[in-house]
Formats: structure tokens, C-alpha cells, sequence
């Protein structure tokens, strides 16, 4: 019976058919259901006297001897020590919290950069830079660098500059090496019997960490961006920044798309309510027979 088992057990983790619709958790439970009842049949085996003397399609194979019944006892109590030795380590399984909150940990621990990007961060040199960048956006969104004086603030001006580009750097690199883990699965939770929800919560938690070092570095950006373009404004200068990433909008086809969601949602554009009120107005002014004439 344990052989034939055995067989089956193979041929059903071999089908992708069967190996697919049965989690890894429910293997352990049939083989625990194995040895208990395989082990209840050697011990019943000691009393069926037909079966013991050689009668039926058994044909002697639960012959009852001095050295059958030692090697019986025994090989029953191999048999029911296997089937609690399986149903204890099913016990001692993590729970479900457990389970849960070491997904969210591993997920949390992911990196989101390279490795080589993640030792140039953490040198001094460019601690000390992201301190320097911070203080002066910060300087230049508040307002407070415009009472400076010019020769200061133009210092804050190519400072923050950089900086942009170091945060534009930075979130090429976490949406670079996002895609990166998707594809060599580093997202998926293996050897589990949570496979499925493990494999949600380590995406999820990961996904939303890279996520959220984007936002915040192409926000801030875009809010130093508009700052800068008020000094330039300040200055009698034309705005540079704002503009330049509208052409770089449109010029990669993503205006469209946005307008589109946009338009979906109920937000249109100002002009056009304008043009459409005004033609509103424009047409109740008309009498009937310029109606029908227009």
C-alpha cells in the first residue's frame, strides 16, 4: 500500500494538471493519512486468520509468524510514529501571522537600487551632497533663498539643480532594478504553503516602497522645478523647467493617454468650458428662424 502510494504521490507532483490545483501543504497531509492507515492495517493483520494462512489474492503475504509478528510490531510502530512524526511537523508549521508578517519583512528589506548604487549612497561624500541638495530645495520651495543675496542664491540655484538631476538618477535606477526583481522573481515566496498570499504581501510591500521613492523624488522635483521658474520669472527671465518637461511629456506620447483619463474622470480643460459656455450663451440668444438658419 506505502509502494503504490508512493507511486501515486510521484505521478500527481509529475502532472501539471494535478500538481497545480494541490498546494504543497496538502502532500504532507496525505502522506500523514498514509501512514495512519497503513499502519491500522498492520496491526488488523494479527487477527484475520485467512489472511494469515495463506487464503485469498494476499496468498500468505500477512503469513503469521514468530518472525512476522516481530517484524509487524515493529513495522507498525514505524508506521503510526511516521504518520505523527508528519502531523506534528504540519503542527510546527508557522502560523498564519507569522507567515504574514515574514512576508511583509522580506518584502520591506528588498532593495530597491543596485548594489553599486546602494554603496554609493551610503559613502559620505554623497550624504553630505543629498544633506547640502535638501536644505537648499528646501530653501528655494519655502521661499526664504529669494531674500538672499543673489550671488547666495545662485549658489542654491546650481546646487538644487543637481540635485534634480540626482533624484531623476536616482528613480531611473529603483524603476530600473524594480522591473529587475519582477523578472527574476524575487517577488515570489517559494517553499510555502502560502505561496500565492506570501508572494502578494513581499510584491506588494516592495512595489509600494519603490513606489514611494519615486513619488517623492519626481514631486519634490516638479515642486523645485516650478520655483526655480519663479525666480527665472522674478528675474524677467522666460520660465525654463516647467516647460521643458511638458515638451519632454509630448514628446514621449504620453500626453495623450493622460488627457484621455483625465476626460474619463469629468476634469476638462478650462478653454473649452469657456467655449462651450459662451456658445451655450451665444445660441439662446438666437430666435427660431436663426436657429433653424444656423
Amino acid at each position: 500500500m506505502i509502494f503504490l502510494s508512493i507511486l501515486i504521490l510521484i505521478v500527481a507532483i509529475a502532472l501539471p494538471s494535478i500538481n497545480q490545483n494541490i498546494r504543497s501543504i496538502l502532500y504532507v497531509r496525505i502522506s500523514s493519512i498514509i501512514f495512519i492507515y497503513a499502519g491500522a492495517l498492520a496491526f488488523n493483520a494479527f487477527y484475520i486468520q485467512s489472511i494469515g494462512s495463506g487464503i485469498g489474492i494476499y496468498s500468505g503475504l500477512f503469513q503469521v509468524t514468530s518472525i512476522s509478528q516481530l517484524f509487524f510490531d515493529n513495522n507498525d510502530q514505524i508506521l503510526i510514529l511516521s504518520s505523527v512524526f508528519f502531523t506534528n511537523n504540519n503542527n510546527l508549521k508557522k502560523t498564519l501571522q507569522s507567515r504574514v508578517w515574514t512576508s511583509i519583512k522580506a518584502g520591506w528589506n528588498l532593495s530597491i537600487l543596485p548594489d553599486h548604487i546602494n554603496k554609493l549612497e551610503n559613502s559620505l561624500s554623497v550624504r553630505i551632497f543629498k544633506t547640502i541638495g535638501g536644505i537648499c530645495v528646501f530653501l528655494i520651495i519655502s521661499g526664504v533663498g529669494s531674500n538672499f543675496n543673489k550671488i547666495f542664491l545662485y549658489l542654491i540655484f546650481i546646487l538644487s539643480i543637481l540635485y534634480i538631476i540626482y533624484k531623476i538618477i536616482i528613480t531611473f535606477y529603483v524603476i530600473k532594478h524594480w522591473v529587475h526583481n519582477l523578472r527574476s522573481g524575487k517577488f515570489i515566496v517559494r517553499n510555502s504553503p502560502l505561496d500565492l498570499l506570501g508572494t502578494v504581501l513581499k510584491g506588494g510591500v516592495a512595489t509600494l516602497k519603490s513606489v514611494t521613492r519615486f513619488t517623492v523624488g519626481t514631486g519634490m522635483t516638479y515642486a523645485l522645478c516650478y520655483e526655480l521658474d519663479e525666480i527665472l520669472v522674478t528675474e524677467g527671465k522666460q520660465p525654463y523647467f516647467v516647460p521643458r518637461m511638458r515638451e519632454l511629456i509630448r514628446s514621449t506620447g504620453l500626453e495623450a493617454p493622460a488627457k484621455t483619463f483625465l476626460d474619463n474622470l469629468g476634469v476638462k480643460d478650462n478653454q473649452e468650458v469657456l467655449e462651450s459656455s459662451s456658445l451655450d450663451s451665444f445660441l439662446q440668444q438666437l430666435s427660431p428662424e436663426e436657429k433653424v438658419a444656423f
